[in-house]
C-alpha cells in the first residue's frame, strides 16, 4: 500500500476561545503603538515609531531584492550531480494533480486540463478532479470531463466529496483531503504503486501550467534525491505565480494586488519558507505522513506548510520551482463584483493566516526548535505586521497628534527630525512597487501572454499602488478582528467567483467551430464548451508531446475534438527550448 496515510483523528475545538485571539491582539496592539506608547514612554516613542517605519521600508526592499534574484532563476533547470544520474535515469514518475471543482464553470476547468494535456509527458500525470457533492450540474460536468479527457492522461480520477459537518468545514481543504486519500488508495491498490516516484501538485481550476512544469519538477526531484531506494527529501516546491490572465482588463485594485502579490511570493514567501500559494508540489510521502490537508481549516496552502512542520517535527523547506505558471486573479462580471470579490479574498487570506498561527501554537511540539521558532517569527513579521498591522500603523503614526514628538539626529552637517522616517518608508515601498511592475512587464514577455497596458496607465497604477495596499491592509485588519467576534464559523473557504473567466472566454471560438463542436456532443446533452482553447477537427490533430507553440492537443487515432493552445497562453516562446537538457543546467 505504499506509505501509510496518517488517519484524520482530529475534531473541532472551541469555536471562539482560540489562539487567533492572541494573533488579533498582537495586530491591534502593534497597530496602535503611536497611540499608547507616548503616554508610557514619551522620550522613546519617537525613536520606536521611526524604527518601525524604517523596518517596514527595509522589509519591502528586502522582498523586492529577493524577488529579483528568484525571477532571474526562472526557466533554468537545476544542474544534476554526476553521481545522481543513475537514479535519475532509473526513476519512473507519476504526478498526482489535484484540481478541486465546485461552482467553477466547466470552460475554466477545461482550460486547466488543456494546459496539463500540453505537458511534455501527459502519460506521467494522474489527474484527480475533486468535485463537491453539492456541485451544480455535477453529473454533466463529470460526463464532459470524461468524454473529452478520458485516456489522454496516465489516469483520470473523478472524486465526489460529501461533506461531514461533524468533522469538516466546507471548502477546498476538506474537498482536497478527501480526493487525495481516495487517489492514494486507488494508485496503491494494485501493488504497482511502489514502482513509481509520486509527487502531488495542488492547483485551482484557474491555473495554467507551463508545458515543461512537470519536466522541471522531475529534474528538481532528482536533484534533491540522488539515490534510489531511499525516502525522498521532505520539502515543498513553489513555482513562480503570475496573475496575467486578462489582468490588463481588471480594475486598478485587482491589477495592483496581482502584480505586487507575485513579487511578494517570489521575494517573501519562498525565501523565508513561510507557505506555498495556490499551486505547489511535494512528494506524496510528505502528504501521507502529515495526513494530507486538515479538513477543519479553510486556506489549504497556508495550513499545509505549518501542518507539515508540526506533524513531521522537522523543518520542511520551501523551494523555488524555476518555472512560471498563471493563476487567475479575482474576477467578477462587473466593476462592483470585482471589488466585492477582491475584498472577500483579502479577508479570507487574513483569516487563514490567523488560523495557521493558532494551528502552530497548539500542535508544535518544540522540534525542530530553531526551525520552528524561525518559521513562527518570520510568519508573524510577514502576516501580522507587514500585511495586517503596517497599514493602520502608518495611518495613525502619520496623523499630527499633539503628543507625538520626534527627536533630531545629526546627519553629516544637518539636523534631521525622525518624523521624516515615514518618507523613508514611503520611498522604499515605491522602489519595491517599481520593481514589481518591472517584473510584471518582463513576465508578460516571458509568458508571451496578451497583456497590453499603455505606459501612462501603468504609471497611474504604480502611483496608486500605495492606496491599494493600504486598502489591502485595512481589509486584512478588519478580517482578523472580525474573526475574533464571529469565531470558527467565519473560517469557511469562500471560493473566488469565476464566472468572469467564462464570460471573458465566450468569444474565443468562431461560429463555425462552435456549430461543429455542438454537433459532436459526445455524451448526451453536454453544454457547449466555450474555452480559451480552440477546438478543431481531429483531422488536423498532431501527436503529443507538444512543443509549446500551439500544436494541437490530441492523441494519435483519437476521434474526439483536439485542443489548441491559443496565442493568449503560448508559454515560453521567449527564449524557450522545447527540448530541455535537464542534466546540463541549460535554460528550459
Amino acid at each position: 500500500m505504499g506509505t501509510p496515510v496518517r488517519p484524520d483523528e482530529g475534531a473541532f475545538g472551541n469555536t471562539h476561545c482560540r489562539f487567533n485571539i492572541a494573533f488579533a491582539a498582537f495586530v491591534l496592539v502593534f497597530s496602535a503603538i503611536p497611540l499608547w506608547l507616548p503616554p508610557l514612554a514619551p522620550n522613546a516613542s519617537g525613536w520606536v515609531t521611526a524604527a518601525i517605519f524604517a523596518a517596514i521600508g527595509l522589509a519591502w526592499l528586502l522582498i523586492a531584492a529577493c524577488a529579483i534574484f528568484n525571477f532571474r532563476q526562472l526557466m533554468r533547470m537545476p544542474v544534476m550531480r554526476p553521481d545522481a544520474l543513475p537514479a535519475a535515469r532509473g526513476r519512473r514518475f507519476r504526478h498526482i494533480v489535484m484540481i478541486p471543482c465546485y461552482k467553477d464553470p466547466v470552460e475554466l476547468l477545461f482550460d486547466c486540463l488543456c494546459s496539463l494535456l500540453a505537458q511534455e509527458n501527459p502519460s506521467h500525470l494522474v489527474v484527480v478532479i475533486a468535485f463537491e457533492a453539492r456541485t451544480p450540474e455535477l453529473e454533466q460536468k463529470q460526463a464532459a470531463v470524461r468524454a473529452h479527457f478520458e485516456g489522454r492522461f496516465g489516469r483520470l480520477i473523478c472524486n465526489v466529496h460529501t461533506l461531514d459537518p461533524s468533522r469538516e468545514i466546507p471548502g477546498k481543504c476538506s474537498n482536497t483531503n478527501s480526493a487525495l486519500r481516495a487517489a492514494h488508495q486507488i494508485l496503491f491498490s494494485d501493488g504497482k504503486g511502489e514502482a513509481y516516484a509520486h509527487t502531488v501538485t495542488t492547483c485551482d481550476t484557474d491555473s495554467l501550467f507551463h508545458p515543461s512544469y512537470f519536466s522541471v519538477l522531475e529534474a528538481c526531484y532528482n536533484e534533491e534525491n540522488p539515490r534510489l531506494g531511499q525516502p525522498p527529501a521532505m520539502l515543498v516546491w513553489q513555482p513562480a505565480l503570475f496573475y496575467n490572465w486578462h489582468l490588463h482588463r481588471r480594475p486598478v485594485f485587482t491589477r495592483v494586488t496581482g502584480v505586487v502579490r507575485a513579487m511578494r511570493m517570489l521575494g517573501g514567501l519562498i525565501p523565508f519558507g513561510l507557505n506555498p500559494m495556490s499551486i505547489f508540489s511535494y512528494p506524496l510521502e510528505l502528504g501521507a505522513s502529515t495526513g494530507f490537508i486538515n479538513p477543519r481549516y479553510s486556506v489549504e496552502d497556508i495550513i499545509f506548510q505549518v501542518r507539515a512542520i508540526c506533524q513531521t517535527s522537522a523543518a520542511v523547506p520551501l523551494r523555488l520551482l524555476p518555472v512560471p505558471v498563471i493563476s487567475g486573479p479575482t474576477m467578477g462580471s462587473s466593476y462592483a463584483e470585482d471589488f466585492y470579490e477582491w475584498q472577500l479574498q483579502l479577508r479570507r487570506w487574513a483569516m487563514g493566516s490567523a488560523e495557521a498561527a493558532h494551528y502552530f501554537i497548539i500542535h508544535w511540539r518544540g522540534t525542530p526548535l530553531l526551525g520552528g521558532l524561525r518559521w513562527f517569527l518570520c510568519f508573524t513579521a510577514y502576516y501580522a505586521i507587514l500585511l495586517c498591522s503596517s497599514a493602520p500603523f502608518c495611518i495613525i503614526a502619520s496623523l499630527p497628534f499633539p503628543w507625538a514628538t520626534f527627536p533630531h539626529v545629526q546627519v553629516a552637517q544637518w539636523q534631521v527630525s525622525l518624523q521624516y522616517a515615514g518618507l523613508f518608508a514611503l520611498a522604499c515601498q515605491y522602489a519595491a512597487f517599481t520593481a514589481a511592475f518591472a517584473m510584471d512587464r518582463l513576465a508578460v514577455r516571458l509568458l508571451t501572454v496578451d497583456d497590453h497596458v499603455h505606459p501612462l496607465r501603468n504609471l497611474v497604477h504604480l502611483a496608486l499602488a500605495l492606496v491599494v495596499l493600504i486598502g489591502y491592509g485595512l481589509f486584512a485588519f478588519y478580517a482578523v478582528m472580525r474573526f475574533v467576534v464571529r469565531g470558527k464559523r467565519d473560517a469557511g473557504h469562500v471560493m473566488a467567483a469565476k464566472v468572469g473567466f467564462a464570460a471573458a472566454n465566450t468569444n474565443r471560438l468562431s461560429e463555425a467551430v462552435l456549430q461543429e463542436h455542438e454537433a459532436q456532443k459526445p455524451v448526451g446533452e453536454l453544454p457547449l464548451l466555450r474555452t480559451s482553447f480552440s477546438v478543431r477537427s481531429s483531422a488536423h490533430s498532431a501527436p503529443l508531446p507538444v512543443d509549446g507553440s500551439g500544436t494541437a492537443l490530441a492523441l494519435v487515432g483519437d476521434t474526439r475534438p483536439a485542443y489548441e493552445l491559443p496565442d493568449l497562453f503560448r508559454f515560453g516562446a521567449f527564449e524557450f527550448n522545447p527540448k530541455p537538457q535537464p542534466f546540463m543546467g541549460s535554460d528550459v
